[in-house]
This record gives C-alpha cells, sequence and structure tokens, in this order.
C-alpha cells in the first residue's frame, strides 16, 4: 500500500543528499582556491585596494554594464521563441538582469537552469525552445570571445611575457574549435541520433525523462541554428548582438581597471578580460567564481609583467567589484519581477 509514496520520498532524500553533496564539495574547493591565493595578498590589501577605487569609474563602469545587460537581453529578444503571448522587452531584460546575477553565483553552472525556468514559469516558453537559445547565444559567445583574444593577443605579442608563439596557438586553437562548433546545423542531427542510439543500447536511458528533454533539446538548438544560418539578417544580429556584448564587457573591465589606478588600454583589457570569461569553461565547482576567476586573472596580469602578489589581489579586487554590479543588477531584476506579478494577481 505504501510502496508508491515510500519510493517518492526515497528519491526525495536522494535527491536532497546529492543536493547537500555538491553544496559541501562547491564549498570545499572553494575554500581551498581562496585559502591557496590568499597566500600571496591578504585581506587589507584587497580592501584597501577596493576603498580607493575611484567613484566616477565606478559609476561610469556600472552605466556600461547595464548597458551590455540590456543588449544581452534584445540579443535574447531575437533568439527566443515566444510562448503563448508576445513577451515584452523590459520582461526579457528582468530574466536577464536575474539569469546573469545567477550563473555569476551559482556552483557547477547551475544558475544556467535559471533562464529556462523564468521563461517557462513567467512566459509560458517551452523548456526545450529556452534551452536551444542558451546554446545558440553560448556558441556565438564563444566564438566572439575566441576571435577577440586571438586579435588582442596579436596587439599585444610583442608585450607579453609568455611567448607570443604560445599565446598565439592557445588563440587560434580556440578559435578554431568554436567554429567548428558553428557547424552543428549540418552535422548536429546524425550526431545526435548516433548518440541517442548509443544511449539507448549501453544505458537505457534515452527515452527517459531527463535523458529525453536533453536530446529533444539538443534537436531544437540544431533547427534554431539552422534557421539562423539561412536568414543572413538573423545570422548578422545575432554575432552583431555578441560582439557589442563582449566589447562593452571589455570597455567594463578597462574602466574597472583605471578606477583601481591601472591604465589599461582596451586590448590589455580585452585579453585580460577573455581570459578570465574563459575560465568558465573550467568544469570547477567554484561559488561565485571565488578562485576561479582569480586564476585567469593571475595568467593574464603575469602574462603581462605584473608580480604574483600584485596580480591576485588586484584579480580579487576586479571580481568582487564586478559581483557587486552582478548582484545589484540581479536584486533589481528580481524586485521587478516581484512587483509585476503582484500587480498582475492584483488585477487578477
Amino acid at each position: 500500500m505504501n510502496t508508491i509514496p515510500d519510493s517518492a520520498a526515497a528519491r526525495r532524500r536522494s535527491k536532497a543528499g546529492s543536493y547537500r553533496r555538491q553544496a559541501l564539495s562547491a564549498l570545499l574547493v572553494t575554500g581551498v582556491l581562496v585559502s591557496l591565493l590568499m597566500r600571496k595578498t591578504s585581506v587589507a590589501e584587497i580592501v584597501v585596494q577596493i576603498s580607493q577605487m575611484d567613484g566616477r569609474f565606478y559609476l561610469l563602469g556600472g552605466l556600461v554594464y547595464l548597458l551590455a545587460n540590456l543588449v544581452k537581453a534584445m540579443r535574447f529578444r531575437q533568439t527566443t521563441e515566444s510562448g503563448s503571448r508576445k513577451i515584452r522587452f523590459w520582461e526579457y531584460f528582468e530574466v536577464t538582469a536575474i539569469y546573469n546575477m545567477a550563473t555569476g553565483l551559482l556552483p557547477f553552472g547551475t544558475g544556467e537552469i535559471s533562464y529556462p525556468y523564468l521563461m517557462k514559469r513567467g512566459h509560458d516558453v517551452r523548456v526545450t525552445q529556452s534551452a536551444s537559445t542558451l546554446l545558440v547565444t553560448r556558441l556565438a559567445d564563444l566564438i566572439s570571445i575566441s576571435l577577440l583574444f586571438f586579435v588582442a593577443i596579436l596587439l599585444l605579442s610583442d608585450d607579453l611575457i609568455v611567448s607570443g608563439d604560445v599565446m598565439l596557438m592557445i588563440g587560434g586553437v580556440l578559435l578554431i574549435a568554436s567554429l567548428c562548433l558553428a557547424f552543428a546545423p549540418w552535422v548536429g542531427d546524425r550526431l545526435l541520433d548516433i548518440l541517442e542510439q548509443w544511449s539507448t543500447r549501453l544505458l537505457g536511458t534515452a527515452r527517459s525523462g531527463l535523458a529525453a528533454r536533453v536530446f529533444q533539446a539538443g534537436r531544437h538548438f540544431v533547427v534554431r541554428m539552422r534557421a539562423i544560418v539561412i536568414r543572413p539578417r538573423e545570422l548578422a544580429g545575432l554575432f552583431f548582438y555578441s560582439f557589442t556584448i563582449w566589447l562593452l564587457c571589455y570597455w567594463f573591465f578597462q574602466l574597472i581597471l583605471y578606477g583601481l589606478g591601472y591604465p589599461f588600454t582596451f586590448w590589455m583589457a580585452a585579453f585580460s578580460g577573455s581570459l578570465v570569461l574563459l575560465t568558465n569553461l573550467l568544469p570547477v565547482p567554484a561559488i561565485a567564481g571565488l578562485g576561479v576567476r582569480q586564476i585567469g586573472w593571475l595568467l593574464a596580469l603575469v602574462a603581462m609583467g605584473f608580480d604574483t602578489e600584485e596580480a591576485v589581489t588586484l584579480g580579487f579586487s576586479v571580481h568582487l567589484i564586478s559581483l557587486s554590479y552582478m548582484i545589484l543588477l540581479g536584486l533589481s531584476g528580481l524586485g521587478s519581477l516581484f512587483v509585476r506579478q503582484m500587480i498582475l494577481n492584483g488585477k487578477a
């Protein structure tokens, strides 16, 4: 009589235990990385450096950060297929602000789930559609960042302590790999068929709920990419938005560095920012990117001639300042969403 409820309770306990283990591992990894890096600096040094931030550059950086997120919301509006009703631009911006905060703070890449969740819950967009949108925009981001990173290396190769040839090879590999992914519209269906057959035969999971949704999202991605590729105007719009977003992000980094007393050129900021952003590809479950982003800053700054101690301190300072914008905008998006839902519920 109690078999079904008991099995459901067991699954809930197992899922809760899995979440706890993931949270503990994220805390452990973050603690270890931060502890290792803090051997090269101190909390006092970081606090002093942040307190010396020029307020004018902090304000200007905030405006550029806001502009980058407005452009990101415009890109989501272009690439996401609407659900049962037309979605207004401000609603896309709310979702964008919350999504950015979630991806910036949560470990294991779990923040990515926030976009499909918010679009389904608030706007009746199917999860597979919004997930395919994320794949499309992430592919465009990877290509944009890799290309800008490659250009930055070319322009700064004479000023890098690390061999310019090595850096060019890294940038070239990233660029080629990201461009190869762009062929997904032509080979994606066949690849998904092979993976689904393999999964069914060996694991028997392709028909299960989660696996089926993953394959369905993959097929939506292929269809969406194919639709974009065959429409030159839409393809141009996707990459126009993507390059604009990352150019604004590099300008944002340049302004923060200027405010902290480091007069970086735009391409110095682009080189550093690209390495930092590419650390998101590392499978490291750090909370709020702490420890991981600092490794990106450390590699970039040391390559440009900074000593290790200064590079670590500056990496923490820029990252913490960046988090302040992310959290402030994300909370604003949450507040706006909450107020709008209250108004809608009141009218109902």
